[in-house]
């Protein structure tokens, strides 16, 4: 059985427009894969996000959801493209916490570089913990990684 991963979406469009457009290809490709019983597509070939709320708020489309697995740093870069093929993406971040695999942090790409922000597993709050201690955490400890 593979590990969720969830995930928080923000994707800056180049306008209203844009996002307007990316929230309707987005939404109707959950309704299919939710017909089917199935996670929807989103740009790299094993990747499906399943239970996703897409919201639009004016230039900016926010996804919630979960995948299997954590990505890697290819499938976010595919992810990447496919959404730049269908929006002006201005910017990008997706927070990650996968707590079985303590994989915990954010991607980012600003139309320049790509970075992944994460808490190193040596700096995973232990034991008994809530949502504020692993955030604290990887506020005082997370490391940029520049992915490309």
């Amino acid at each position: 059985m593979a590990n969720n991963c969830f995930v928080d979406i923000d994707i800056t469009t180049a306008s209203e427009e844009d996002a307007e457009r990316l929230h309707k290809i987005l939404t109707v490709a959950k309704k299919d894969a939710d017909s089917r019983g199935e996670g929807f597509f989103i740009g790299c070939e094993k990747r499906y996000m399943f239970e996703a709320e897409i919201i639009t708020h004016g230039n900016i489309v926010s996804v919630n959801g979960w995948v299997k697995w954590g990505f890697e740093d290819i499938e976010v870069w595919k992810f990447l493209a496919w959404l730049m093929a269908r929006a002006g993406v201005k910017d990008f971040r997706m927070r990650y916490d996968e707590g079985g695999c303590l994989l915990y942090g954010e991607y980012h790409y600003d139309l320049k570089i790509l970075t992944d922000r994460y808490l190193p597993q040596d700096c995973f709050p232990s034991g008994e913990h809530d949502d504020m201690d692993t955030e604290k955490a990887w506020e005082q400890h997370g490391v940029v990684r520049i992915v490309g």
